[in-house]
């Protein structure tokens, strides 16, 4: 075997790969005599016939099968021989595939980055902030309980902010209905930011009975890549005006919501509920402070072979999440513009950090994968007998593991930086979170 590299631009490698006539030329010839022995043909007995016959009726696909055969065999031994690493799968060109020549063929791909350094925070002031729970965040939290157990009833004024509306609509863009824009008797809470900007406010003031058009523009960036930046108009029927009544806020109403012991038991649970969710929070916004730094002192080239990869992801991701949030079974294709960004990211990352663990030769350690999984696994009905569970299947395993490697990089990183303690209110740390 014969192999020659080209370094091309960035990432991108061209393999050309040869391999003698006579290794190919041999292989298709033992394949040819083992089938020798078991072929069936019209006119000969089993096993009787001619190798020249039988070369000629299946000498094509035989040498093709042969040819699969070597490429993987070969390209694997080149890889491993020239030290190379493909970020996906080589594109593959041959050259010359003929009984009696060398076989040659190309191979084309983008190699895994070689990060040469790794430049920790030395010097670098990183912020890390703390965070409480205070009474009245947890006022607010079941101000908003107390919300979605309100009762709507019909009130013959016009509507207001905070009202739900009972509607029909239809959107046009220009004259032409579009797609998913048409509902009927659909109800609005006005003010709950469910639709696109413009829509719930221009259906302030209006009354059972009304039809009324509502112009509005779709955002610039939205998943309905047809419909960006569009100015719309939605024709409007008013069918009814809801006003929100709210239970009061008292032992009755927590214990129809499952808390015995009354009212104090509900602040109790929706307290430690959001203290866990600010942990998780600070957690989160602290580490992603430590990894942007890290990210900004160590620049590479990525492969967009990965870069790839991870969009097709996150699209998928986010269709799913569509299909469970609406019930759907199909979901719209969200433009991979939305995506890229934080594919670059996510990939960046992944390298780094992967250099860092192997270069430190750090190993997950197992009483912080635990911990995840334990975390995880907060209000299950048997949380040890899952515990061990998740823990006892080395695939399961694998992606705790990971979680909790890239924790120990950070905090590793972390030391070596300056750090500036900083306080944040809690709904500022959970909205940094959901955003």
């Amino acid at each position: 075997m014969q192999v020659q590299v080209e370094v091309k631009d960035g990432l991108n490698r061209q393999l050309t790969i040869s391999e003698p006539a006579e290794t190919i030329d041999a292989e298709v010839k033992s394949k040819l005599e083992k089938m020798q022995k078991t072929a069936k043909l019209d006119g000969f007995r089993p096993g009787k016939i001619p190798f020249s016959i039988l070369k000629t009726r299946f000498g094509d696909s035989v040498r093709r099968e042969v040819l699969h055969e070597v490429i993987q065999s070969t390209l694997t031994k080149a890889l491993e021989q020239e030290k190379l690493k493909p970020a996906g799968y080589p594109d593959i060109d041959v050259k010359v595939f003929e009984e009696g020549k060398p076989l040659e063929y190309v191979a084309i791909f983008e190699n895994y980055p070689e990060i040469k350094q790794i430049n920790d925070l030395t010097g670098v002031k990183i912020e890390q902030v703390t965070s409480e729970v205070t009474d009245e965040d947890v006022q607010d939290q079941i101000a908003n309980l107390q919300k979605t157990h309100a009762k709507s009833e019909r009130v013959d004024r016009a509507s207001k902010d905070g009202d739900e509306i009972e509607i029909d609509f239809e959107g046009f863009v220009g004259d032409k209905a579009f797609e998913g824009g048409k509902a009927e008797h659909q109800v609005i809470q006005i003010g709950g930011k469910r639709m696109i900007p413009g829509f719930e406010e221009g259906l302030i003031g209006k009354k059972a009975g009304d039809e009324f058009d509502l112009k509005v523009t779709f955002p610039k960036e939205y998943f309905n890549k047809e419909l960006e930046g569009k100015k719309a108009i939605f024709k409007v029927k008013v069918h009814e005006v809801l006003e929100s009544k709210l239970p009061e806020l008292d032992d009755e109403f927590a214990k129809k919501l499952g808390f015995k012991e009354g009212l104090k038991e509900l602040r109790d649970v929706v307290r430690h509920r959001m203290e866990d969710e600010m942990e998780h929070a600070v957690r989160t916004k602290n580490k992603a402070a430590v990894l942007e730094e890290l990210l900004k002192l160590n620049s590479f080239d990525i492969p967009k072979a990965l870069i790839e990869e991870e969009i097709k992801f996150l699209q998928q991701q986010a269709q799913e999440r569509f299909k469970s949030m609406t019930g759907s079974k199909d979901a719209p294709e969200i433009p991979r513009v939305h995506f890229e960004k934080q594919a670059v990211q996510r990939v960046a990352l992944g390298l780094l950090l992967g250099e860092i663990v192997k270069v430190n030769d750090i190993k997950a350690d197992q009483e912080r994968v635990r911990d995840i999984v334990k975390e995880m696994l907060k209000g299950h009905e048997n949380p040890e007998q899952m515990i061990e569970w998740y823990l006892s299947d080395k695939r399961r395993l694998a992606q705790f593991e990971i979680v909790a490697l890239e924790n120990q990089v950070v905090e590793k990183m972390l030391a070596t930086a300056t750090v500036v303690a900083s306080s944040a209110p809690y709904e500022e740390v959970i909205k940094a979170l959901q955003g």
